[in-house]
């Protein structure tokens, strides 16, 4: 897992941020293929924001397509399943790993925001699990509202 301090994380976020609304993030995208096309990402924004997705949604949801599309990845992911030795699991989560940390640099080539997104990868339930809670807040009368609480 990756540990940074709150300067470094708050850097990472920052870069992350930027990223996801600059051009680079579309021409990165394309040269990601799958099912050999290129990946027209301002085309996916817009899909997914027709769903209420944000632009981390679909980022997220591209990488995981093309790791579904990616032959070795896919083939790790099957002797994973069945594989007992815990030495032989660990190499074959490090490729996979090393799979998917090579299509998050091809999107993010600069290191923060690369940084942050992956950590995200790895933090997915619990960021849904503070999303959940953060929504289920305007559901309360204002005087129970956490915000009203803590003050």
């Amino acid at each position: 897992m990756l540990v940074y301090t709150p300067e470094e994380a708050a850097t990472n976020v920052t870069n992350l941020l930027a990223e996801l609304t600059s051009s680079n993030l579309s021409n990165n995208a394309k040269h990601i293929t799958i099912k050999g096309k290129g990946v027209d990402f301002k085309a996916l924004s817009v899909k997914d924001a027709a769903k209420w997705l944000t632009s981390l949604d679909t980022v997220n949801n591209l990488v995981n397509t093309t790791l579904k599309y990616d032959k070795n990845y896919q083939g790790l992911g099957k002797k994973l399943a069945n594989t007992q030795d815990e030495s032989e699991r660990t190499s074959l989560e490090a490729q996979r790993y090393f799979i998917e940390w090579q299509y998050i640099s091809q999107l993010f080539p600069n290191k923060y925001s690369k940084n942050a997104f992956q950590l995200y990868r790895q933090q997915i339930p619990y960021f849904n699990k503070l999303q959940h809670e953060q929504m289920g807040q305007f559901n309360l009368p204002a005087e129970k509202r956490s915000a009203e609480l803590d003050f």
